[in-house]
């Protein structure tokens, strides 16, 4: 009868199956957005809630399908953009991005700060892309906001039949 020791190759194995855990657990509950998408097909490998939460989609119905598939209408805008990322393997940095999918029959429409960034295999070679989306919609619109305040304030100020001024500061009497 042969034995060998496994004591230590069992303690490996646990350790490495409780760091994946971690990092699953650290993506899942992640409050950006994130998905890890491969191949020229773009098949997502990880996705997590608040990703599925953007395109009104669930993880399950995610994984291991083709973007493209399951959001179609937006391959004409961000596909360039991945396939750049996967290629060249310099990230892009996207801030107040425009987006839209459809959902239910109906478009949803936000605003995302997105980064791309490459993924890689063990010999440093670009199979992927990994994609962080921040909604920014509420803020966007804010500023939006804002901003037609402020031409609608300069429209009137021009308008007005006597000159007025807007100091700002101290006033030094």
């Amino acid at each position: 009868m042969v034995c060998q020791e496994t004591t230590e190759k069992v303690k490996q194995v646990k350790k490495l199956i409780e760091s994946d855990q971690r990092f699953r657990n650290l993506i899942q509950n992640a409050t950006v957005g994130i998905i890890v998408l491969t191949g020229e097909d773009m098949v997502i490998e990880v996705a997590n809630n608040f990703y599925g939460q953007l395109i009104d989609r669930t993880v399950d119905e995610l994984l291991q399908k083709k973007l493209f598939t399951i959001i179609p209408e937006t391959e004409a805008h961000f596909r360039p953009i991945l396939d750049k990322v996967r290629i060249t393997g310099e990230p892009v940095y996207l801030y107040d991005y425009s987006y839209f999918v459809f959902t239910e029959g109906k478009k949803k429409e936000g605003f995302l700060n997105l980064v791309y960034q490459p993924y890689k295999d063990y010999d440093d070679k670009n199979i992927g892309v990994i994609m962080l989306c921040h909604d920014v919609t509420e803020h966007v619109k804010a500023r939006k906001k804002i901003e037609e305040s402020e031409t609608k304030l300069r429209s009137i100020i021009k308008a007005a039949p006597a000159g007025i001024g807007l100091f700002v500061g101290r006033i030094w009497w």
